[in-house]
């Protein structure tokens, strides 16, 4: 990730300024680090979940979780992207929800109605 990481965070930052954002290199590379920080964190965020679930699935079905099953094929990788895909959206509405909460209470709004 060494090599990587420099690569994306020249990419996130040319993103911000293709956006119009205002700020200098210093606040852009700040941020950019919090993203890719984020998007790290998300994935490992779902690496551990996956494996829980495998785990606890072997455990209902009283299965040795010492080893391990036969690789996904294309169709089944595809499922569990779209799956993840799904989650990150569903969390995506929520933090969006409560931003709009978080503003409407600052402002002395009544918050948005539960989604």
């Amino acid at each position: 990730t060494e090599n990587i990481t420099p690569v994306v965070k020249d990419d996130i930052i040319d993103g911000f300024k293709e956006d119009g954002r205002e700020g200098d290199d210093k606040s852009f590379s700040k941020e950019a680090d919090r993203v890719i920080y984020k998007l790290i964190h998300e994935r490992v965020h779902d690496i551990i979940k996956d494996s829980a679930d495998v785990i606890y699935k072997k455990y209902l079905k009283n299965e040795d979780i010492d080893v391990s099953d036969a690789e996904d094929d294309e169709e089944a990788l595809a499922a569990k992207e779209e799956e993840r895909a799904g989650r990150k959206r569903e969390a995506a509405k929520q933090r969006e929800y409560e931003q709009e909460a978080w503003l409407a209470e600052m402002n002395g709004e009544e918050p948005p109605p539960d989604r």
